[in-house]
């Protein structure tokens, strides 16, 4: 084989090789790109997960208060107001206004048994609402597990990108290896020559 031959092939595989590096070059922006995509899916779905604890908290925590707010229906000291008469508009009081409000601040109200009618709708109002809370609990699991799958899967994907750019890379250094024996070579024969 000739000289001018060997050059020539030589020539022709460095073309082949730098068409390849390019190619992987694209490939590599291309997964860049995905791989940001996913990133930023990633992180709106974290921000839906976030969005949908903080309405399950809401309701609970709403569903807690109207609970609260019946058991002092039925309590047998409700605050009140002292009525307390000023003869001026000084914020000091004398000690007989003090001692009027300690005796008014709470004032016992008439305990009123409710009736067994109102305890059972009180009774099947609280069912309805438990299954409710139950209804919306079970579905904001379901979607919070789904969205762990989704991130499951995206998580997935990038580590699969990940090790392709790795496959990638080291080809692209095996080529590169490859180049510079072959350029080696070319020196040594012509050195001989």
């Amino acid at each position: 084989m000739s000289r001018s031959a060997i050059i020539e092939r030589l020539q022709q595989e460095n073309r082949e090789l730098k068409s390849r590096e390019s190619t992987w070059t694209k490939r590599e922006e291309e997964w860049a790109k995905e791989k940001e995509k996913l990133e930023l899916e990633i992180q709106k779905l974290c921000e839906s997960n976030e969005s949908l604890q903080s309405q399950v908290n809401s309701y609970l925590n709403r569903s807690a208060r109207r609970g609260f707010a019946s058991m002092l229906e039925h309590d047998s000291e409700v605050p009140v107001p002292g009525k307390i008469d000023f003869d001026d508009d000084s914020s000091v009081l004398t000690n007989a206004q003090r001692k009027h409000r300690r005796r008014t601040q709470f004032i016992s109200k008439p305990v009123h048994q409710p009736s067994g009618v109102e305890l059972q709708k009180r009774l099947v109002d609280t069912e309805k609402a438990l299954e409710e809370e139950e209804r919306i609990r079970s579905e904001s699991e379901l979607e919070v597990n789904k969205l762990h799958q989704v991130i499951a899967e995206r998580d997935d994907r990038i580590r699969e990108l990940e090790h392709m750019e790795k496959e990638k890379n080291k080809q692209i250094n095996n080529y590169k290896e490859k180049i510079a024996e072959m350029v080696e070579k070319v020196a040594d024969q012509k050195q001989e020559y």
